[in-house]
């Protein structure tokens, strides 16, 4: 694309400044079920989104045809003459250096559709095999996505990454005399011939085989173990409280919480966007061009930053933490974020507790969570503990608390580090009390 053409176009209608960010998709889907093929897709998506200065006022657009830029830029100027409310905002010039490195891996143009095909059909198979009690395989999926991602400016940015991964699912059911469970398993890898289709066959099988028959408890407070899937998903929405825009209009409960704790000391979580062990999260720069950097947003239970856009940079009188991510509206979130583990054990987290609870899936997060108080009440299913083993498994039980005082209530941390898809590398977390109601 010409972009200068674009930079003069937009500048005899008025802009002062415009920036071009194109994002390209390229995805590979297989889906297997009944060890027949029920999906093959290939597509291709690329979105250019537009922002520009007009007047003061950022104002954008996004188009998938690069045909009508000139057209989206048109409507753009006459957006932003409607625009009342004036706020300091800019296009941004760019940083003064970037950590670059290579996320984009060779590896998945080596493998043969049908070698992945065969690969998906071996995890079926090993599903099947592997207890009497697994009476079937209701979903083995391969996603392979490239993305590439270009932002161009009038202020002369020019940056662009290229990031490649593959993600592998397995979803199982099992099947006592009266009861029936269901679990899955994922992987998400940057070379295809790393999957480990052993441990996706024993996570789905085991945790639908050992959590049959279920039973319920009495309802009281209890040290509850929170598996790392379970602690990931209440970690995202204490990040969404640190988040600037939050911050600047008073909705969370962080603010003023700067160097204060806010909880346990055993709590470390640090944002690492430059973690080369994991390429596909690696992100030099975010949606703004700003470059990332690695930063301590809890460290041992004190808050020590807030993570900011531009926008909200400017309006906290702040520098930008790198954090701004979306496509023409950017809004503020993480890349990849670790909480720093210990060195105990799952095991060794089941002996401190003694007796108690592991929570090992948690359902309607968004709905019973309120994210501005905290207060949460959610379906939860998992295991008693007893004597320090993991022992029956319960459900139909209900997990209440407040998210900003279970942080305060955590004991300890262990060692056993699981990836989420959406970026948190977590271990289980001990906490002390969380009221559980069943019977």
């Amino acid at each position: 694309m010409n972009f200068n053409k674009y930079f003069s176009y937009a500048k005899e209608k008025g802009f002062s400044d415009i920036e071009f960010k194109t994002i390209t998709h390229n995805n590979l889907a297989i889906q297997i079920f009944h060890k027949n093929v029920e999906n093959y897709q290939i597509s291709e998506n690329e979105v250019i989104y537009i922002r520009g200065i007009f007047n003061g006022n950022l104002v954008s657009g996004q188009t998938e045809n690069k045909n009508n830029i000139t057209d989206i830029i048109d409507i753009m100027a006459l957006n932003a003459k409607l625009i009342d409310e004036k706020k300091e905002q800019e296009i941004f010039k760019g940083s003064d250096k970037y950590k670059n490195f290579k996320t984009y891996n060779d590896s998945f143009n080596q493998k043969s559709s049908n070698e992945k095909i065969n690969m998906c059909l071996e995890l079926e198979n090993k599903a099947y095999d592997y207890d009497s009690r697994i009476v079937d395989v209701e979903e083995v999926s391969y996603e392979e996505v490239t993305s590439a991602m270009k932002i161009v400016n009038s202020k002369g940015l020019k940056l662009s990454y290229k990031v490649n991964y593959a993600m592998l699912v397995l979803s199982v059911v099992a099947k006592s005399e009266s009861d029936v469970r269901t679990s899955f398993s994922y992987q998400v890898k940057d070379n295809p011939n790393d999957f480990d289709l052993d441990y996706l066959v024993k996570k789905a099988c085991d945790d639908a085989i050992n959590s049959l028959d279920g039973q319920q408890i009495n309802s009281k407070k209890y040290k509850v173990i929170l598996s790392p899937n379970v602690f990931a998903s209440f970690v995202s929405f204490l990040l969404e409280s640190a988040s600037g825009e939050k911050i600047n209009k008073d909705k969370s409960l962080l603010k003023d919480k700067l160097d204060k704790e806010i909880a346990s000391k055993k709590l470390t979580i640090i944002e690492n966007p430059l973690n080369k062990n994991y390429p596909y999260y690696y992100r030099a720069f975010d949606d703004e061009g700003v470059a990332t950097y690695k930063k301590t947003i809890i460290d041992k239970g004190i808050l020590k930053t807030y993570l900011y856009n531009i926008e909200e940079a400017k309006v906290a009188k702040v520098n930008s933490t790198g954090n701004g991510y979306g496509g023409s509206k950017i809004g503020i979130t993480t890349s990849f974020v670790e909480i720093k583990p210990s060195k105990k054990s799952l095991d060794d987290l089941c002996l401190m507790v003694k007796d108690g609870v592991l929570i090992n899936n948690v359902h309607g997060l968004h709905a019973g969570m309120n994210p501005l108080s905290g207060d949460f009440s959610l379906q939860a299913s998992g295991y008693i503990i007893e004597n320090g083993k993991i022992a029956k498994p319960v459900n139909l039980i209900t997990i209440a608390g407040n998210l900003f005082e279970m942080f305060k209530d955590i004991k300890e941390v262990g060692n056993d580090i699981f990836v989420t898809y959406g970026g948190i590398s977590t271990p289980s977390v001990f906490i002390k009390k969380l009221a559980i109601s069943s019977k």
